[in-house]
């Protein structure tokens, strides 16, 4: 077994991270852009895998399932723009929502072009 070599990438490297990202049948990567660090590990000369720690927009929204439909509506309106906007300016290209109730999901989805992924989530707090 040849040692592991751990580089960070370089643009000669962007055909190999986008060979392992075709590689995937979930999730795949949509840019390397706005990340925080990344790695690309190598068995001699061969790919073997790809890492990459991004910065993120969440989008959290706390709802009074008390209010009238059509205020909480408005609400969600308002508090998207403002969600979209922040994002945009800390150069995030994704907005992400985790979401437990179906109807809260499809209405993201519907209303505010939020995509639906089958993969799963894990969170780690640090």
């Amino acid at each position: 077994m040849k040692t592991l070599i751990i580089k960070e990438p370089n643009e000669n490297d962007l055909t190999v991270i986008d060979y392992l990202n075709q590689l995937q049948t979930g999730f795949k990567l949509n840019s390397i852009d706005n990340r925080i660090v990344h790695r690309l590990v190598l068995d001699g000369t061969v790919p073997v895998a790809y890492g990459i720690v991004k910065r993120m927009a969440e989008a959290i929204l706390l709802v009074n399932p008390k209010s009238p439909k059509l205020m909480r509506a408005k609400a969600m309106r308002e508090l998207m723009q403002y969600a979209e906007y922040a994002s945009k300016m800390a150069d995030c290209n994704q907005l992400q929502c985790f979401v437990e109730d179906p109807s809260l999901a499809r209405m993201l989805e519907k209303q505010y072009e939020f995509i639906k992924t089958k993969d799963l989530v894990l969170v780690k707090n640090l």
